[in-house]
């Protein structure tokens, strides 16, 4: 009676959809051990079904291929086989799995880190919501790149073109003084005849 259960039960196992293939498959084959201890141990064919038998849906285009190679081949796949063929493409498809989980686990950290943002506090203009690195203002990682700076009349372009004025206004001085001076030198050429740029 205990066998005709046991063999019962092994036949009435199912993996889930997204269950995990190895542990059930460690279930199958300790069934399997303890009938054969019985001295009732299922055939390698009935074992082969019960294996298949036993798989989420999803597995069934991939069982069908693999039945199709071995006729091709003509070869016959072990149920130990099949178990170390099935368990590698559950590790291949738990490759892309555990991808996506990262990648979900990156994006809840990215967007933790914009919920933090409002906890930082700049060390160059004291605000919040930024750190030095990303801070617009002089003495910022992005200074002078604020959108405000970039267009036309930003603030830094005015400053600019200011000094820019002041620096040809200096320079002109700078021209008028030694024009004075060589008018007054003598044995040196006429102002005049000089190139001078303006």
């Amino acid at each position: 009676m205990v066998s005709v259960d046991l063999r019962r039960r092994l036949q009435q196992q199912h993996c889930a959809e997204r269950g995990d293939i190895q542990s059930h498959f460690d279930t199958l084959h300790l069934m399997r051990e303890d009938l054969a201890s019985m001295g009732h141990s299922p055939s390698e064919d009935d074992f082969y079904a019960i294996l298949i038998g036993s798989l989420p849906p999803s597995y069934d285009p991939y069982i069908s291929a693999l039945n199709a190679t071995s006729s091709v081949l003509r070869t016959f796949l072990s149920p130990d086989d099949l178990m170390h063929t099935i368990t590698d493409e559950y590790e291949h498809r738990n490759l892309g799995r555990l991808s996506k989980k990262e990648e979900n686990i990156a994006f809840a950290a990215e967007d933790e880190g914009r919920k933090g943002r409002s906890a930082l506090m700049c060390f160059n203009c004291g605000k919040k919501g930024h750190k030095k690195a990303d801070c617009w203002a002089e003495g910022g990682g992005k200074a002078r790149q604020a959108p405000w700076d970039k267009g036309k009349g930003g603030r830094d372009e005015k400053e600019d073109k200011a000094k820019e004025k002041e620096a040809a206004a200096s320079a002109n001085e700078h021209i008028a003084t030694w024009v004075a001076i060589s008018n007054t030198c003598s044995g040196y050429p006429h102002v005049s005849d000089w190139p001078v740029s303006r």
